[in-house]
């Protein structure tokens, strides 16, 4: 531990200096780097990207280094993230996600900017889920409106490719204890739920699915207003996916809804 905290100590000094950083953050992860992958021992390895399988003590230890530079020093940090994030290798681009969420409110525009320019659907889903989660931690403590913002332009995007980027936006939100206005989760996701594409039927069940685990009651109610409101078959297919996780008095209420609805 000494060791690599020294090593990581050595690697923040070049963190103005982004072209050097990220050669020794190379011979860093080189160093570390799991030459035979066993699954459980690293990062996700789910991504499709190649990946140095680094063991998820040294990214805490980058992360905790890394961070008061950030805090210190917003543009440089911002330059380091550009870099990091050109990188072809997994865990510089989740380490450029970590942070891209530490950098301070007073440059939200440029965090925000780089959000929308890499959240596309063609992008690797883990790193995705690193940008739209640590990547936006200020944002979500320090300017939720901003980002519930960038969240609804991807959501009422005509392209369901672009929509679905926005219900993965949503999950980090909806997972965050901090956050507790979950009504503005359903007002925002309601014109999906209401058609329930069924190219989207899995984005909208994971933020349903989640929505349930911070206050099953609320979600029950909203379903229920919603099945009372649409008339489309995707709703009550979608409904029947998650029945078992609502609460046993929400599921009684629904179940005459859903009855009727048979397709």
């Amino acid at each position: 531990m000494a060791r690599l905290k020294a090593q990581i100590a050595l690697l923040s000094r070049k963190f103005m200096r982004p072209p050097e950083f990220i050669r020794g953050l190379r011979e860093l992860f080189d160093l570390y780097a799991y030459r035979v992958y066993r699954p459980g021992q690293s990062l996700p390895p789910a991504s499709h990207l190649p990946a140095y399988h680094i063991p998820q003590l040294v990214i805490f230890q980058l992360q905790t280094s890394l961070r008061p530079e950030c805090l210190a020093h917003p543009v440089e940090a911002l330059d380091l993230v550009d870099i990091l994030w050109a990188e072809s290798m997994l865990e510089p681009r989740i380490l450029a996600a970590d942070l891209l969420g530490y950098i301070p409110i007073a440059s939200s525009a440029a965090v925000v900017e780089r959000l929308q320019r890499w959240g596309t659907p063609s992008e690797d889903r883990p790193v995705l889920r690193a940008l739209f989660g640590s990547g936006t931690t200020t944002l979500r403590r320090q300017a939720i409106q901003v980002w519930l913002s960038t969240i609804q332009n991807w959501l009422t995007a005509s392209d369901q490719s672009v929509q679905a980027i926005g219900l993965l936006a949503l999950l980090p939100l909806v997972n965050d204890p901090q956050y507790e206005n979950l009504p503005a989760v359903f007002s925002a996701v309601s014109p999906l739920l209401q058609s329930a594409p069924p190219a989207l039927l899995s984005d909208l069940q994971d933020v349903l699915e989640a929505c349930l685990r911070r206050s099953p009651i609320e979600t029950g109610f909203f379903l229920r207003q919603l099945l009372i409101m649409t008339t489309a078959p995707g709703l009550p297919r979608l409904v029947r996916r998650i029945f078992s996780q609502l609460p046993p008095a929400t599921q009684a209420n629904l179940r005459d809804l859903l009855q009727s609805r048979e397709d």
